[in-house]
């Protein structure tokens, strides 16, 4: 992860984002069942309309370091009050 100017940036292997972060206004999380074992969600990242300038699937099966960091990052920002009802 970096940070340039008002660009929050991931440059990963299998993922990349740059997000403008004067844009954003916050952030939604959608819980959803698949089946009866699996729970998918979403991360919606929104600018001041509330309308959705991405969108980042969290996949219920794939538990790996990157999901369960996600999975912390959402955890810190809900506790900061930063989630949008």
């Amino acid at each position: 992860m970096r940070i340039t100017g008002p660009w929050f940036n991931i440059l990963d292997e299998h993922f990349s984002l740059h997000l403008n972060t004067e844009a954003v206004s916050g952030f939604r999380v959608n819980t959803q069942s698949t089946d009866e074992k699996q729970v998918s969600k979403t991360l919606e990242i929104v600018d001041a309309n509330h309308q959705i300038i991405a969108l980042i699937l969290l996949n219920a099966g794939q538990e790996t370091d990157n999901v369960n960091l996600w999975n912390e990052l959402i955890a810190e920002e809900i506790s900061r009050g930063n989630c949008l009802g």
